[in-house]
């Protein structure tokens, strides 16, 4: 096996969600699945920004890997806006609905301004940029410009679900069915 850092680097995949230090929590509150599944989600979004990032500077310009690269990376792009604006459309309202905690999941919505300058001058150059003007080394600057914010909140999300232990399970996971239904419908199969 090869021992390249492929996609590891250099935004940190979860390791771990916290459960196995948190002896408050019930290992079968949905709030243990939901924090597990939101993990391998982020680090399928990790994966993809890290496999951009270091894969960029081999692709050239005017080249059917330059085309495709940048229709990876469309779909990067894609992936990224839809999960965030299915949170922010109905987890985050649910999850405020479920707590009767106004504000509860403000942090994670200033977290997605935080990377969102980043993420709208990414979605310009991969939609806008013809494969023959392509430039790997302005791709990784955009990459860097909001990699780390966007690594900062995949991480913390993961702690404000586990919170949600606290919470009526039977509601959380409907919640939850709630949440994987909007994912469904989100998403472009065929993209």
């Amino acid at each position: 096996m090869s021992s390249g850092v492929w996609a590891d680097q250099p935004y940190a995949l979860i390791k771990e969600t916290g459960i196995l230090t948190r002896l408050d929590v019930l290992r079968d509150h949905p709030a243990v699945s939901m924090a597990q599944d939101m993990a391998l989600a982020h680090n399928v979004i990790l994966r993809s920004i890290n496999a951009s990032y270091n894969q960029c500077l081999s692709v050239r310009p005017g080249t059917p890997e330059a085309t495709d690269f940048l229709i990876f990376n469309q779909c990067i792009f894609e992936f990224v806006k839809t999960h965030h604006d299915v949170e922010e459309e109905h987890l985050f309202p649910d999850i405020t609905k479920l707590t009767g905690v106004a504000g509860i999941m403000e942090g994670n919505v200033q977290e997605h301004r935080d990377f969102e300058a980043g993420m709208e001058k990414f979605r310009q150059y991969v939609y806008d940029t013809p494969a023959d003007r392509y430039d790997g080394t302005k791709l990784q600057a955009i990459l860097d410009e909001f990699g780390k914010p966007l690594e900062k909140h995949m991480h913390n999300e993961i702690s404000t679900l586990l919170n949600l232990k606290d919470y009526d399970a039977v509601k959380l996971k409907e919640v939850i069915a709630s949440l994987g239904k909007q994912f469904a419908k989100a998403g472009d199969l065929f993209r």
